[in-house]
């Protein structure tokens, strides 16, 4: 059966928006651990235990932010820029525009005063050239540290916490811009469930003044 292009974007933005609601919790879960890392251990909270969680959720960022800069290679993806290929040529209504300016304003990349397809594309190859070292380190982590048993283990860097931010809110407005423009939908909101769950767990353990951001 034929599926329909509108029916196949909308479809590949909501897996794209799982992937950057996913990293969303993933990167507070591990900034939040690593803010009150000192008081934690103060109050002799298990580190074997925070320090195993905040592994596991350094894993999945390392695994997943990869996968949303993927370029299509024989199989179907749901990344960004397999997105951005299938977007339409059309000309984008005055209503539209200001979509366009606040993806400018929020990422900083600009879309060479061109709305539409071809200045998102203009835009992510910013993104790329100007975050390309550190996809790099996240896809090599992921490939040594994450996916093999690699001898000897490799060193494991990984971007600071500020350039995964940065590289989150590009996703995120990518998708936002997507989604209201092309699918005409309001896209889901990317809560902090995590970080606000983790602090109520933290206080109800004695933890007091749990820090959230840097």
């Amino acid at each position: 059966m034929e599926i329909n292009p509108e029916e196949a974007l909308d479809e590949k933005t909501q897996f794209l928006a799982n992937t950057i609601y996913d990293l969303r919790q993933d990167l507070d879960l591990h900034r939040v651990i690593a803010l009150n890392h000192t008081s934690m251990k103060e109050m002799n909270f298990s580190g074997a235990f925070f320090g195993r969680v905040q592994q596991l959720a350094l894993f999945s960022i390392a695994i997943n932010f990869p996968k949303l800069f993927e370029i299509e290679r024989g199989f179907e993806l749901c990344s960004i820029p397999a997105i951005l290929s299938k977007l339409p040529d059309s000309q984008i209504g005055d209503e539209q525009v200001q979509y366009f300016k606040e993806f400018e304003e929020k990422t900083g990349f600009d879309l060479i005063h061109k709305h539409g397809k071809i200045g998102v594309q203009s835009a992510l190859e910013q993104f790329k050239s100007k975050n390309d070292v550190s996809l790099i380190q996240l896809k090599t982590y992921r490939d040594k540290a994450g996916a093999h048993l690699e001898y000897p283990a490799p060193s494991g860097k990984i971007p600071s916490h500020q350039k995964l931010e940065e590289m989150w809110t590009f996703a995120n407005c990518f998708y936002q811009l997507v989604h209201k423009v092309y699918n005409n939908v309001n896209p889901a909101l990317m809560g902090a469930q995590t970080s606000i769950g983790l602090k109520k767990t933290l206080e109800r353990l004695g933890l007091k003044d749990v820090e959230l951001f840097f």
